[in-house]
């Protein structure tokens, strides 16, 4: 009865942590770039179920003392939060300053914590003349931050290189990483305001620049949150539910432990 409890509860935690994360989810339907998170859960072993006290017919003249009748699950736990890394495609803006990337790939920013990514290509230009994204962190080009002359319009093309008028005035940095094998750490972790960071645990390096071959960049656009509002909301019914069931089956062990308690132990 008591392990019971601890099973169900164990799947109240689970499903807790699932609509934090599709809520998560809903609440970037409309952040540039966003990636939406999956839950991942993994279940304890499995018990075997065996009748005490009895005997079983076995083999001709033989008898199984304590067989098993069946087996018991003993709950299940949060293993990893999975990015889900795929293109919904872009959203036309004609903005100059707006990017995004096509594929695979990153921008890389300069922050107070050092080198970040981001595949959020809302940036804009500082009265300085440099190039910045919407929490005003630098983004880096091949030859450190990029600094727009003044004087010239900006225009950006599809390899990545940012013109001041007709002169060419620095090239843009984009990271990536190839495939990774299953079960690989990725070597990036999300960091929040659309960066991602270093993952010290994972593959970071297998992080490295790639060649203009490697990636596309789309000038005037911006990439679409891959968050389908219906998807979610289904998902988050479907875990609610199963939230719902856990809190009964503890409200229905709770009242049979009071019975067994309070009246059989009284005989």
């Amino acid at each position: 009865m008591i392990r019971g409890l601890y099973t169900s509860a164990a799947g109240m935690l689970v499903q807790q942590t699932n609509q934090d994360v599709i809520a998560n989810n809903l609440a970037n339907v409309n952040t540039v770039s966003f990636k939406k998170d999956r839950a991942v859960f993994r279940e304890f072993p499995e018990m075997l179920i065996r009748r005490m006290h009895d005997l079983s017919p076995g083999e001709p003249g033989q008898a199984e003392k304590n067989p098993v009748i069946g087996r018991l699950g003993t709950g299940a736990v949060v293993d990893a939060i999975w990015t889900d890394t795929s293109n919904p495609g872009v959203r036309v803006t004609q903005n100059p300053t707006d990017l995004a990337i096509l594929g695979r790939g990153f921008f890389v920013v300069n922050t107070p914590e050092g080198e970040r990514y981001t595949r959020d290509g809302q940036f804009s230009l500082r009265a300085d003349g440099a190039l910045v994204t919407a929490e005003g962190y630098a983004v880096q080009g091949t030859a450190g931050d990029i600094t727009v002359p003044s004087g010239g319009a900006i225009r950006i093309d599809s390899e990545g290189r940012v013109f001041s008028g007709d002169n060419e005035v620095a090239q843009l940095r984009v990271v990536g990483y190839d495939e990774l094998a299953p079960g690989q750490e990725p070597p990036l972790l999300k960091a929040g305001d659309s960066l991602y960071r270093l993952n010290q645990q994972g593959a970071g390096g297998g992080l490295r620049d790639l060649a203009a071959g490697e990636r596309e960049i789309k000038p005037g656009a911006l990439e679409l949150a891959n968050v389908n509002v219906v998807q979610e909301m289904v998902q988050m019914i479907t875990a609610s539910r199963a939230y719902e069931a856990n809190q009964k089956a503890i409200q229905s062990q709770d009242s049979t432990l009071e019975k067994a308690c309070g009246e059989l132990g009284k005989a």
